[in-house]
């Protein structure tokens, strides 16, 4: 299904799917498109979810996106299988998802940065606001630190939060925060 132009799942025999992680895991990821780099996540999480691969053989696979800067296969990951097993991962396996979320999304955090430059495409900004909403949600320490100091910028210096931030700086200020982020974000919702 080249470049996804048809409508349907594709599932390899275990040979197959070995070479296409095999070329993944490869630079410039073997000449793979982009599309269909977002396709293979796209189908091996849809494909674990109906039984067809095991978990474990479809997560053993995306660990590619280690190394993916694209926005287009970190959106699948995160519409199509990140956020189906974060609301399924039980109390047991939290901080194994968490590590493991820490884990592929370091190295595109380190690219992408907390702050937005003026050299950002538009597919790098959309990118930056979901890769940082997943670390800072997972307790990535770098993704924490730097959303408390945007938002101690704000609330001691009156330093706006960009736009595409505030949602991710004020949860972060709630999630972590205490009574005086809590009292600060409060108030200003009730002057606005």
């Amino acid at each position: 299904n080249v470049q996804q132009t048809g409508f349907y799942r594709t599932h390899y025999d275990t040979d197959n799917w070995n070479k296409i992680k095999k070329a993944l895991m490869e630079e410039n990821f073997n000449g793979i498109h982009v599309l269909n780099r977002a396709q293979v996540v796209d189908d091996l999480f849809n494909l674990a979810r109906g039984g067809v691969v095991s978990y474990p053989f479809a997560i053993d696979i995306i660990r590619f996106l280690k190394n993916e800067t694209h926005y287009i296969p970190w959106l699948s990951a995160i519409n199509h299988g990140l956020t189906f097993l974060s609301q399924r991962v039980k109390s047991d396996d939290a901080e194994i998802f968490e590590w493991f979320l820490n884990d592929l999304m370091e190295n595109i955090y380190k690219k992408l940065t907390f702050v937005a430059t003026s050299n950002d495409r538009r597919t790098d900004i959309y990118n930056r606001v979901n890769i940082l909403s997943w670390l800072c949600k997972y307790g990535h320490e770098g993704c924490k630190a730097d959303a408390k100091k945007a938002f101690d910028n704000y609330m001691l210096e009156y330093k706006k939060v960009p736009k595409d931030h505030r949602t991710l700086i004020y949860c972060n200020a709630i999630r972590y925060g205490g009574d005086d982020e809590f009292d600060f974000l409060y108030n200003k919702f009730l002057l606005e």
